[in-house]
């Protein structure tokens, strides 16, 4: 049962259970595009990857409905560990920066990135939901 009053231990374990499933999955690669610094000069593209367990594709069962307003207007939700995004020192906000992403050989457009699951006071997932790149 997950309850505010949690020590910081049962959250640290928790964490930790979730990273580890979540690094059976699959991988994607977020993307964001180069940008011009202050000079002018272009930057390189920035990537990063993550591990993702469960991902699920449209159309979505109720579940997944309920839990998500936007669902119905994504066709991939996919979890990622929040222990995997305190490991690159990044936050939601940071993900959100990131516009495409690559999952199984197929290009995806980043549309939501919200935390799930309330764990004390942290999150145990994020959770991203994309539409295929035109």
């Amino acid at each position: 049962m997950i309850t505010s009053g949690m020590r910081s231990p049962a959250i640290k374990n928790a964490k930790e259970e979730v990273y580890q499933i979540c690094m059976t999955g699959k991988t994607i690669k977020l993307l964001k595009p180069a940008t011009k610094d202050e000079a002018g000069e272009m930057l390189t593209e920035t990537e990063v990857i993550f591990k993702v367990h469960p991902v699920r594709f449209a159309p979505f069962n109720r579940k997944i409905i309920q839990k998500f307003a936007w669902a119905e207007n994504v066709s991939l939700v996919a979890y990622i560990a929040k222990k995997s995004l305190d490991l690159k020192s990044m936050k939601v906000e940071d993900l959100k920066s990131f516009k495409k992403f690559e999952y199984d050989k197929k290009e995806y457009e980043l549309q939501y990135a919200e935390n799930h699951m309330s764990f004390g006071d942290d999150f145990l997932y994020v959770v991203i939901g994309a539409i295929v790149a035109s």
